[in-house]
């Protein structure tokens, strides 16, 4: 009971999955920096408790969140960091990503239909708006903008390869994971999927395996990785991007009303007030010498100005 949720192994993405479990269960909204604060199973217990019973009378009741209908506007904080951290670290001479986010699957058992998966990412996409949308710097207001785009089959890339060993698959997924001309945040191609096909290269074989690529299949032991640019995905996402595709997949539907999207978010982001965590970083540095405190570490490029 008085055990520490991050002594016993826990972590942050965790933590966002019981703030998210506890706000299901709890009409009242819940500050999740709390849970934070206070990382015990019987603090959590003296937590709800106090929500459930309103004891603190005198808290301001918060805005409830609501879908906005938009298909336009400010980027949040999260984006914008990305963004901006892409601009500045990466040009059109350098085209090595860190954000590129590849989830490998093989396929166990049976066989996959390839066309109903392409019609199930599409279901999914079009759940998800975060998955299509663009990032552009608008001159005129001097600030990022969001834009959803259609759903369509250009929206995202998807690609099949016929390889022979696995030694040829480790250096497609090292491209996965580097490659930074896969994705195009300005277009909202944030997301592509690409299918790996195990063949044998032997010349007895090629009308099987001609055979083979012409069949609207995955067979057992074949690959799957479904890339997503950080930008629009993130640990928490997988769980969520993997239950809406096996239901799209197996019943041929999906449900695409969500009561508020990523964009909605950002916008409400905008709104919040950013007092408390202003005096955190000030009472943080307090105190702290500018000059005595930099690090000599070695850069690669000399600063042509400075303050």
């Amino acid at each position: 009971m008085n055990s520490n949720f991050f002594a016993l192994g826990g972590n942050s993405l965790l933590m966002m999955k019981l703030f998210y479990l506890y706000q299901t269960q709890n009409t009242k909204q819940m500050n999740i920096t709390l849970l934070f604060k206070l990382a015990t199973l019987r603090e959590h217990i003296q937590l709800l408790n106090d929500r459930n019973n309103e004891v603190k009378e005198d808290e301001q009741e918060e805005e409830e969140w609501k879908s906005l209908n938009i298909n336009k506007g400010f980027c949040s904080y999260a984006q914008e960091r990305i963004w901006l951290d892409e601009q500045i670290r990466f040009d059109t001479k350098n085209d090595l990503a860190i954000y590129n986010i590849p989830n490998v699957f093989r396929v166990m058992s049976g066989t996959l239909s390839i066309s109903r998966l392409r019609q199930s990412l599409l279901l999914v996409i079009e759940k998800h708006s975060i998955l299509r949308t663009s990032l552009n710097y608008d001159r005129d207001e001097q600030c990022l903008r969001q834009h959803i785009e259609p759903t369509n089959n250009e929206i995202y890339s998807f690609q099949v390869s016929s390889i022979p060993s696995k030694d040829d698959f480790d250096e497609i997924l090292l491209n996965e994971e580097t490659n930074g001309k896969l994705f195009d945040l300005s277009m909202g191609r944030v997301f592509r999927c690409h299918l790996i096909r195990f063949c044998s290269c032997s010349s007895n074989d090629n009308d099987e395996e001609s055979s083979r690529t012409a069949v609207d299949l995955l067979n057992d032991g074949d690959l799957i990785i479904f890339n997503f640019h950080h930008v629009a995905f993130d640990g928490s996402s997988t769980e969520i991007f993997l239950k809406d595709l096996k239901e799209a997949y197996l019943t041929n539907k999906l449900d695409t009303h969500l009561s508020l999207q990523y964009i909605d978010y950002s916008q409400y982001e905008r709104k919040m007030s950013m007092d408390d965590a202003r005096k955190y970083w000030q009472h943080l540095f307090d105190g702290y010498d500018e000059q005595e405190g930099q690090l000599q570490l070695p850069y690669d490029n000399k600063l042509l100005f400075s303050n």
